[in-house]
C-alpha cells in the first residue's frame, strides 16, 4: 500500500519549524564552494538577516562595499542560470 499526499506545507518563515540551523547549513555550502569560508554564519546570523534582500546580507556580514556586494549577486546569479540552463 503506498501513501498518497494531497498537500505539502513549506514553512519558510519559521512559524511552524526554526529553519535557521538548516539555512545556515545551506549559505556555509555555498559560502565554502565560493572561496569565502571566511564569512560563514550561524542560525544567529540567520535569525539576524531574515527577510533582507541577498545583496544586505552580505553588507551584514562582510567589511564589503554595496558595490562588491551586488556584484557577487550577480555573480551567484548568472551561476543559477548556468545550472538551470544545463541540460539533464
Amino acid at each position: 500500500m503506498s501513501n498518497f499526499y494531497d498537500s505539502i506545507i513549506f514553512d519558510l518563515d519559521g512559524t511552524l519549524w526554526d529553519a535557521t540551523e538548516a539555512s545556515a547549513i545551506g549559505w556555509n555550502s555555498a559560502l565554502i564552494k565560493e572561496n569565502l569560508s571566511e564569512f560563514c554564519v550561524d542560525s544567529d546570523d540567520i535569525k539576524n538577516i531574515c527577510g533582507l534582500p541577498f545583496a544586505e546580507c552580505f553588507l551584514k556580514w562582510t567589511p564589503w562595499s554595496r558595490q562588491k556586494c551586488t556584484e557577487f549577486k550577480l555573480h551567484i546569479h548568472l551561476q543559477i542560470q548556468l545550472v538551470d540552463a544545463a541540460p539533464f
